[in-house]
């Protein structure tokens, strides 16, 4: 079987940046690994969850920092990574 260069390179493009992209992960084999977070808050956790504006402030921090967690690591422990993934879930539930 014969493949063109054509079809070559459309799997090439396809296949490389996968590869490159998994090489480039930071392993997280269990919850000591994970980097933590904190978020200023100027006021109590019940009137950010009230006020929607300062909510949003917070949700979008929160929901950066979870979303880079996934792009940047592997996870060798499945539960964290669906920890995560509840995390992000359940604050888009908001």
């Amino acid at each position: 079987m014969k493949i063109s260069i054509k079809h070559l390179l459309g799997i090439l493009t396809f296949i490389l940046p996968l590869t490159l992209w998994a090489q480039d992960k930071k392993e997280i084999r269990s919850i000591d690994d994970i980097p933590r977070f904190s978020y200023k808050i100027d006021d109590k956790a019940s009137v950010v969850y009230q006020d929607k504006e300062k909510f949003d402030i917070l949700y979008k921090q929160v929901k950066n920092d979870y979303t880079q967690l996934l792009e940047e690591y592997s996870f060798k422990d499945k539960t964290l990574r669906k920890d995560i993934l509840n995390t992000l879930k359940q604050i888009d539930f908001y």
